[in-house]
């Protein structure tokens, strides 16, 4: 009996240390893969390439429109990416007689400073008119002929803003040559006059501010007013200068008329929340925005010389409009898709909240309202418009869209025919 138990004994030995043999020779650190027949949470290849948020990816159709860009002498297509780089504004500069004049868009680069150009109604290559290097560009103004720039930079340490006046001439060999002349640092608003001679600037001065006005040739300044506020914003537009409390849901804001020439000043509009104006181009009528007692936008036009009252049907931002250079009734504004509230106001002039908008036209006189593009139908992109401008033809409107930069144009409807569209809507008297 014991020797058959030391033979099993002797037998498991065997068959252990055979086994633990085999397993060396068979074991691989390395396992070859094998290919998934299904993804353990779906298809996430949609999620992982789309990069577009709910408030507005940068991209979207944008490539698309980029290769608008690359088909030189073709027509420009209604709706246009012009610059496809950050700009701090962009200005219209006509070009020949007025039969037969061309209209370019100049815009100053936030990167360098640099100054280009390119045609409105044809897609052409951009041309660089200054390559002089203008580092922390926040903000470009530019003169309603596009011949003259304010140009606001900021230091190293973002809180002292330099001025700089530039002024775009032609030399003898016909090259553009940038001339210009440092401004006073810290200018908080600044505007260009209608007839393109003078620029107004409001400078601080201790807890208030003055207001001034610069011969643009020249340089000769003269000081126009004073207010012991300097939450303000300065306005151009039409035959007066208008000056008005930056617009904000804590309290009631006021606009103030200041004749350019001797300085007199009268309160134009007062007593509305988050109250903002501009005027057309002759000063008859003025858009204005403010929040109601409710608590909704409200956007008004005022007839200057019956005093009467309308309001739009859609609500939007002073700031998101502007007048047509052409014909004083039309007014061209980017409407945000929801409604704005009072408890955003705030946050938009921040640009800390952006907005998804419409275009549209209205005619203050017929009551007409009509949808000009939709620019996220167009675009895949939901777009906030900043700082729209129509052309001096009145053919384009122009625009930045925030958190890009980007600058876009529109051509515009020809606003001596009645509007085609369907998407019309009437303006109400008050």
């Amino acid at each position: 009996m014991r020797n058959r138990n030391f033979i099993l004994g002797i037998a498991f030995v065997l068959i252990v240390t055979l086994g633990a043999i085999v397993g060396v020779f068979l074991y691989n650190p390395n396992p070859p893969t094998t290919e998934e027949t299904g993804a353990l949470f779906g298809d996430t290849s949609a999620l992982r390439e789309s990069t577009q948020t709910e408030n507005g990816g940068d991209f979207g159709n944008v490539q698309e429109l980029l290769g608008q860009q690359t088909s030189g002498g073709q027509p420009a297509p209604s709706l246009r990416l012009v610059a496809e780089v950050p700009v701090s504004g962009a200005g219209v500069y006509r070009a020949g007689t007025e039969s037969g004049s061309l209209e370019f868009v100049r815009y100053v680069e936030k990167s360098t400073g640099n100054i280009k150009e390119t045609m409105l109604a044809t897609v052409e290559p951009v041309t660089t008119l200054s390559q002089k290097t203008l580092l922390r560009t926040a903000r470009a103004l530019w003169s309603p002929t596009g011949s003259s720039t304010l140009i606001l930079r900021l230091n190293d340490a973002s809180d002292l803003v330099f001025g700089y006046l530039g002024l775009l001439e032609q030399s003898t060999d016909g090259q553009s040559i940038l001339n210009g002349r440092p401004l006073p640092n810290e200018i908080i608003s600044a505007a260009f006059s209608p007839a393109n001679n003078l620029v107004a600037y409001l400078l601080p001065n201790g807890d208030g501010s003055t207001l001034f006005t610069e011969e643009v040739r020249t340089g000769v300044r003269t000081e126009l007013w004073s207010s012991p506020l300097q939450d303000l914003t300065v306005r151009w537009d039409g035959v007066g200068i208008l000056v008005y409390t930056n617009p904000t849901s804590r309290g009631d804001g006021v606009v103030w008329y200041v004749d350019q020439k001797s300085g007199k000043q009268s309160v134009f509009l007062g007593g509305e929340v988050a109250l903002a104006a501009k005027q057309n181009i002759d000063g008859t009528k003025t858009l204005y925005s403010f929040i109601e007692d409710s608590g909704t936008q409200s956007l008004r036009v005022r007839d200057e010389q019956t005093m009467e009252v309308s309001y739009l049907p859609m609500a939007t931002l002073v700031d998101k409009c502007a007048w047509s250079t052409k014909n004083p009734l039309f007014v061209y504004c980017a409407v945000p898709r929801s409604p704005l509230l009072k408890e955003s106001i705030d946050e938009i002039y921040k640009g800390t909240v952006t907005t998804d908008d419409v275009l549209w036209q209205f005619n203050v006189s017929s009551g007409e309202a009509t949808q000009l593009v939709d620019l996220y139908e167009q675009t895949k992109v939901r777009l906030d418009v900043e700082y729209p401008f129509v052309s001096s033809n009145g053919q384009y409107l122009l625009f930045q869209t925030r958190k890009n930069d980007y600058l876009w144009s529109l051509q515009l409807p020809d606003i001596s025919t009645p509007p085609s569209s369907s998407a019309t809507s009437t303006i109400s008297e008050e």
